[in-house]
């Protein structure tokens, strides 16, 4: 049991801390998982031309900077 516990404390703190991603950078990748469950999903040409144009909607939509407010 020790064992165990000894482990798994070594495994956290080896384990580096995760920094926070910004927004963008999680709509990306939000993205890009989506895109990959689409094409496992997907069995025909018509279907991958969907992913891949769902997929540059998605990532034209994390790109878009709202205007600042005056």
């Amino acid at each position: 049991m020790r064992f165990v516990l000894a482990s798994a404390l070594l495994v956290l703190l080896a384990a580096p801390a995760a920094e926070p991603k910004s927004p963008t950078a999680q709509c990306s990748d939000r993205c890009s998982v989506n895109y990959s469950f689409c094409l496992k999903r997907t069995t025909t040409a018509k279907g991958r031309q969907e992913c891949k144009l769902a997929r540059k909607t998605c990532k034209n939509s994390c790109s878009t900077k709202l205007p600042k407010h005056s």
